[in-house]
């Protein structure tokens, strides 16, 4: 048995040292462990002994792993540059969210030290993110939205070339033959996922699906003109995968490879044989290392083998938390201990229940409250939740904000739509504003509920959206004002700062409700120290601000204290304003308004059809035929003082005569004349204005007339030296002779 060991450990020192030995494309691995020798591992990424599986980052923050092959592939000058890929991958959750993704590299080296993590897929970095230094073409599955890198969405595919802005991409799924439609992936549904990459001539097709589907007839990605020799400067090239966190976390694995030079003779995987996915721990990959240790060593189990296990598993315990004695971490399940926090202003804690209140409904206050010992901090995610309690009957604001500051003295701040933290000039902070007040100037958005914005030195937010949620595909509105307790996340990964929100019992969301690049150094140069806490303010709107919890940690979201909802202090509502009841009246009262209603009516109505019948007229069709200027009755009424006996003149063969003033200041005499019935009306009429056309000196000329029932009133000009028969029949004056009497027939 010893001698076979023997021979054993010598043929795999042989493997390991003898190229020849090295495996050629085309070659498949079901599992990886096998592959150790034929692989190069930096970074994260490790073949599990427990079951196979390559994995290429763990709950990690902001981790790299890189998994390539040891040995480039070359393609001499007479074969095309072609290759044909196929592998099965699952990405797990490491909270929510999660991220960053991986992706199947082709690259000139595999020497990534200049690269970054998170969004940069542990490939590239800023500054090579525009050039083509990296020469290198990538496959990526990304699962974190940048919109800095023209992101489509949180679960894509893209093509990348030299740069982590893709060429081309697409949101994650395959075509199904059998339904002859798209069927969307969850990248970070934990599944095995199949992808399979060909390249030939210049087209570059990828193709996605499930792990117990063929291959789709049609690719999800198509991109021409890629020149690969261009690319990779050179027709040696290196292939491998890489994958990346940030301070959000995904554990990656790669399960199955198969890689070969044509599409051809690409060998097919063995799904029965692939390792099974699971959510490892720490712990879990201990005792599956150990067992794989054990199995290789003697069965006789010598002491100095223990010896060197036991070794071996301590010094894995301090590699896999080497940072746990630099993490700050705390929680506030309630407020009630003050021992290390910093009140100011307004800013107080309830007791007995421990809910820390930063502003009352009083006009133009401020408050804050900070972890009063400075945090040095590259990365931070923190997690609480706040209630905006508004006063009934009054406008309710301004806000909170979330706040990172490199000083507690706040005497230049001011109220109002600055939230306590900041003034008319720029102010070194950087805050997270839940805003309830639009303030234009600030480019606040206009929405029903309020916003949330990333502030920068000053309120005008470089980054805002209306407060929701992501939920089922969708976001949803959520109302800040609604006195209800809101749950809000902020994690920073050293370049990207994630804000999230979601109701009280609703998990932390798959996305973001906003993403934007910050720099912290540039923000606060020269400090290496923070505060961290929060601030609030009212104006002329005023409402209650509460912190019900309070949770932060310098290491990723997953060290973040869980929220017990069931601990949390209640928030106290206003008592809302009484309703105003107007008394009922007593029922003699309804009867006698009603009453009093109607005898008002009828009054109103009798004073109408009394004025009606008063002023009425008669008016026939054949009056027109005489074009003769009518006058209103109502009009001679008043122009007549109502017929007074002040205005009488005399009484004639025909009726009355009296004197009216019209309102243009015309004197007029008017004649009513009575009748017992229409006969002889229509020629009376026509005599009447017949007359109105004659032309004589000594005749009163005729304005118009007016006909009432049984009456006729005819309007003439007044003469106010009286009429001839005065100087005819009355004998208290001169008789005219029968000379004089013709000169004035004559006129």
């Amino acid at each position: 048995m010893i001698t076979s060991r023997l021979v054993l450990r010598m043929f795999l020192m042989i493997y390991c040292l003898c190229p020849s030995f090295q495996q050629e494309p085309p070659f498949v691995y079901n599992g990886f462990d096998q592959a150790g020798n034929n692989l190069h591992l930096d970074g994260g990424a490790r073949i599990l002994p427990h079951n196979g599986a390559l994995q290429l980052t763990n709950d990690t923050l902001r981790q790299m792993g890189h998994a390539f092959l040891q040995q480039p592939i070359d393609y001499n000058s007479s074969e095309p540059v072609s290759f044909s890929t196929h592998f099965v991958c699952a990405l797990l959750p490491a909270g929510y969210p999660s991220g960053h993704g991986m992706a199947f590299v082709v690259s000139q080296s595999t020497d990534f030290s200049h690269a970054e993590p998170t969004r940069y897929f542990g490939i590239f970095n800023a500054s090579s993110n525009e050039s083509t230094s990296a020469r290198v073409l990538a496959v990526e599955l990304d699962t974190a939205l940048a919109p800095e890198l023209k992101d489509i969405s949180d679960n894509h595919v893209g093509i990348d070339v030299n740069s982590a802005v893709s060429k081309l991409s697409a949101n994650a799924s395959y075509f199904s033959d059998k339904e002859g439609r798209s069927i969307e992936i969850n990248l970070l549904s934990g599944d095995p996922i199949q992808v399979w990459v060909d390249y030939q001539g210049t087209m570059l097709n990828v193709t996605l699906a499930p792990l117990k589907t063929e291959k789709p007839s049609r690719p999800l990605l198509s991109a021409a003109s890629i020149n690969l020799t261009e690319i990779v400067q050179g027709r040696r090239m290196f292939f491998g995968f890489s994958g990346a966190t940030g301070s959000i976390m995904s554990y990656q694995y790669v399960l199955g490879w198969s890689l070969s030079k044509t599409m051809g003779t690409l060998q097919s995987i063995d799904i029965s044989k692939l390792p099974k996915v699971d959510h490892p721990s720490n712990k879990h990959d201990l005792q599956g290392y150990e067992m794989h240790i054990r199995s290789r060593l003697s069965v006789s189990s010598s002491s100095m083998a223990r010896v060197l296990l036991q070794i071996l598993i301590i010094t894995s315990l301090h590699l896999i938390s080497p940072s746990s004695q630099q993490e700050t971490r705390f929680v506030y399940e309630n407020f009630t201990s003050q021992e290390n926090l910093y009140l100011d202003a307004s800013a107080k804690v309830l007791l007995p229940s421990g809910l820390l209140q930063l502003t009352n409904t009083s006009d133009y206050q401020m408050g804050r409250a900070f972890h009063k010992k400075p945090i040095q901090f590259t990365s931070f995610s923190t997690h609480f939740v706040c209630a905006l309690v508004p006063k009934p009957g009054v406008e309710p604001g301004h806000g909170l904000t979330f706040l990172i500051s490199p000083s507690l003295d706040f005497s230049y701040a001011e109220s109002t739509r600055y939230l306590g933290a900041f003034n008319a000039s720029r102010s070194p902070a950087l805050a997270v504003e839940l805003d309830t007040i639009w303030n234009p100037e600030f480019n606040d958005i206009k929405v029903r509920g309020g916003h949330v914005g990333i502030d920068v030195n000053d309120p005008i937010s470089i980054a805002v959206a209306p407060a929701s949620y992501y939920s089922k595909g969708g976001n949803v509105s959520l109302n800040l004002l609604s006195g209800n307790p809101i749950q809000v996340w902020v994690d920073y990964d050293g370049s990207m700062l994630n804000v999230s929100l979601a109701p009280l019992e609703v998990e932390k969301p798959s996305r973001p409700l906003l993403s934007h690049p910050i720099n912290l150094s540039d923000i606060f140069p020269n400090r290496s120290k923070l505060f961290v806490g929060f601030s609030a303010a009212t104006g002329n709107s005023v409402c209650d601000h509460y912190i019900l919890w309070w949770s932060f940690t310098t290491s990723g979201g997953g060290s973040l204290h869980r929220l017990d909802i069931s601990k949390l202090p209640q928030v106290p509502h206003p008592k809302p304003l009484p309703t105003s009841h107007p008394k009922k009246l007593p029922q003699w009262i309804i009867i006698m308004i009603v009453c009093l209603g109607v005898a008002v009516l009828a009054v109103l109505a009798g004073v109408y059809f009394h004025r009606r019948k008063k002023f009425s007229e008669v008016s026939e069709t054949w009056e027109k035929e005489f074009d003769a200027h009518r006058f209103s009755y109502k009009s001679l009424y008043k122009a007549t003082k109502g017929f007074s006996k002040d205005e009488f003149l005399g009484k004639g063969g025909f009726g009355e005569v009296y004197r009216g003033k019209l309102p243009q200041g015309r004197e007029i005499a008017v004649k009513r004349v009575s009748h017992n019935g229409d006969e002889g009306v229509k020629q009376f009429v026509a005599e009447v204005v017949s007359m109105r056309c004659l032309k004589h000196r000594n005749l009163v000329p005729l304005f118009g007339y007016c006909r009432r029932k049984r009456e006729l009133l005819l309007v003439s000009e007044y003469m106010p030296n009286g009429s001839l028969d005065e100087h005819l029949f009355d004998e208290a004056k001169r008789i005219l002779s029968w000379k004089e009497r013709l000169v004035v027939v004559k006129g």
